[in-house]
């Protein structure tokens, strides 16, 4: 029986690094403090507006410099970042990075709203002795203060990115100087046989 393909969430998750990029993230680390700092925010009526004002205009500036940077990527510089298929590749640990920063966002505009509706309907602030509803507005707002810290890690890996891109760009002004795989460096021989070469066939 043939292998069932992956999910594209798995896929995702696997490109970003999983679990453990998550908890090795120093902006992960980051938002959970600026969270803690920030109790006497969270803790008032109405801190859903500021996710519900900040958040659409982060999230479609996100997702409109994702569709431009995808699209002025040639064909040929995908081949090049192709990488090997039992690791994720540059351009997929690229656009899944981009990818959980969207996610994020859209996470915090549907929680923000939710918690605006909810004090909207007189949710009951105790529960079993315990405001719960503080606990539902420490993970909301720490979505909010995670989109804004990881406009930093984004910020930085297309800077990363653009630089890979501008090996490869090098690369095909000078033949002489080998192969850019984006992942072990310029290669002054040969490729790696794990690394495709370029589409034209020369190394």
């Amino acid at each position: 029986m043939a292998n069932r393909p992956k999910s594209i969430w798995i896929r995702y998750w696997a490109a970003y690094g999983g679990v453990r990029g998550l908890v090795r993230s120093r902006y992960f680390w980051i938002a959970i403090l600026g969270t803690g700092v920030t109790y006497g925010c969270w803790t008032s009526n109405d801190w859903w507006e500021l996710p519900l004002q900040v958040i659409p205009n982060l999230l479609g500036f996100s997702i409109g410099g994702l569709a431009i940077l995808i699209g002025v990527i040639q064909p040929e510089t995908v081949a090049l970042l192709a990488g090997r298929e039992d690791k994720p590749s540059p351009i997929s640990q690229f656009t899944a990075t981009f990818t959980h920063f969207v996610l994020v966002q859209g996470m915090s505009l549907f929680l923000a709203f939710a918690c605006k509706a909810v004090h909207a309907n007189n949710w009951p602030p105790i529960v079993i002795g315990f405001p719960i509803h503080y606990l539902a507005y420490a993970v909301s707002f720490f979505m909010f203060t995670y989109a804004l810290t990881l406009t930093f890690a984004t910020a930085i890996q297309i800077y990363r990115f653009s630089e890979i891109l501008q090996m490869i760009a090098r690369h095909r002004n000078d033949e002489e100087n080998g192969v850019w795989n984006g992942i072990y460096g310029r290669v002054e021989d040969s490729a790696p046989p794990n690394v495709p070469s370029p589409p034209d066939g020369k190394e």
